[in-house]
């Protein structure tokens, strides 16, 4: 018994090899496409990799304790805190009251608040 293959037969298997032909091509192309984005990807992400090192070493050299404490001799004017600038949280409490009271008569009489008339007190 031989296997014949009528017209119509040759005709959808010739289709069907056109079609999966250009599957075939579409994919190949498509892969491409995806490997060259994978291999810009991988450039873009050692170019950041190396700026990332690189701030990271700028921020180490930028936060040298040395460095930063001859800033801020000379730009902070910082002063070593004494023993009245420390206070109870209790007396903070008082504190505030006294402040939002003083604040409130201010307000009243349409001023502003001024904090440093308002004193802490000593220890």
């Amino acid at each position: 018994m031989t296997l014949r293959f009528s017209t119509f037969s040759w005709y959808l298997l010739v289709a069907l090899f056109a079609v999966s032909s250009f599957a075939l091509y579409m994919v190949k192309y498509r892969v491409e496409d995806i490997h060259r984005e994978v291999s810009l990807l991988q450039r873009e992400l050692a170019n950041e990799q190396e700026s990332y090192v690189l701030l990271q070493a700028e921020w180490s050299y930028l936060n040298r304790p040395e460095r930063l404490r001859k800033l801020a001799d000379k730009y902070l004017n910082l002063k070593t805190p004494s023993a009245h600038h420390v206070a109870d949280v209790a007396a903070l409490g008082a504190k505030l009251n006294q402040l939002q009271t003083v604040h409130a008569e201010q307000r009243s009489e349409g001023g502003v608040v001024d904090a440093a008339s308002v004193s802490l007190g000593e220890r």
